[in-house]
């Protein structure tokens, strides 16, 4: 019989899982008190956050994400991403076009810290697609944990129907620009072929 440091009780060597580095050569707690506190720690994100930030787990997943099924795995992930958020897919399509196409210039510095590295075009507003600013990763993750919870605890009907409003707009303008871009390549396409087809 061993007992558990956890819930104190008495219980069955079974009881308990194997470790080499204990003296009797067996964990300290129990089984169900060691999958308790598993489970606790799957449910805190700080946990996770410093468990999948070490050395060997990043090492791992940068392996996996170069492999085959690694790779198919990161469309699989994109494409579910995008067909759940068609609103933030089309503004990030459009803004994408636009800094492709010189109409819109690109900044290099974040608008919030001023630091450079990766800079994402983030929106305040999902229904102008062409309005944005400039935030590094943190800022950006940053301002859509706070902005995020202040919409989540909202009731206010007339703020709701707003965002209804805004979504519909945004999804429209962004199959505009969509459809406005295919009927350019087709149109290229069919001018491509007519003028070669008039030499042998």
């Amino acid at each position: 019989m061993k007992t558990c440091f956890k819930c104190g009780d008495e219980k069955p060597r079974s009881e308990f899982y194997k470790n080499r580095q204990m003296a009797d050569g067996l964990l300290g707690k129990c089984k169900e008190c060691a999958k308790r506190d598993s489970r606790d720690r799957g449910t805190d994100p700080v946990y996770e956050k410093k468990r999948n930030a070490l050395p060997h787990r990043v090492a791992a997943r940068e392996a996996y994400a170069k492999t085959e099924a690694g790779k198919d795995s990161q469309k699989r992930s994109k494409n579910k991403w995008a067909s759940k958020n068609a609103i933030k897919k089309g503004a990030s399509t459009i803004i994408g076009n636009a800094v492709r196409d010189g109409r819109l210039k690109k900044s290099h510095e974040c608008s919030e810290c001023g630091c450079g590295g990766r800079i994402h075009g983030h929106h305040d507003n999902y229904s102008l697609p062409m309005v944005v600013r400039w935030l590094c990763s943190k800022c950006h993750h940053q301002w859509h944990i706070e902005t995020e919870k202040e919409l989540m605890d909202t009731k206010d009907e007339e703020v709701l129907v707003y965002r209804a409003i805004e979504a519909l707009e945004a999804i429209a303008d962004a199959l505009n620009e969509m459809n406005e871009r295919q009927r350019e390549k087709d149109e290229f396409t069919i001018n491509h072929e007519s003028f070669g087809a008039g030499f042998p």
